[in-house]
């Protein structure tokens, strides 16, 4: 491998970190900023049914809305 492939794999694990550092991944809804970086208890593993974010209408009333 030659120095100029070494010097791009430094330069992108560098800048790998920086964006990291100043873009760190945003809290799940619902929790504070505190929360969402402490959660040192394992979580309970079962989970609600997911529920649909939307509504199931009829054509004419998804028309009416829009």
């Amino acid at each position: 491998m030659n120095r100029s492939h070494i010097l791009k794999y430094a330069l992108a694990a560098v800048l790998a970190v920086l964006m990291a550092w100043m873009f760190p991944p945003s809290p799940v809804k619902g929790q504070s900023q505190t929360q969402a970086g402490a959660q040192t208890q394992p979580q309970d593993t079962t989970q609600a049914p997911a529920q649909k974010p939307w509504k199931d209408l009829p054509p004419e009333q998804f028309h009416r809305i829009m």
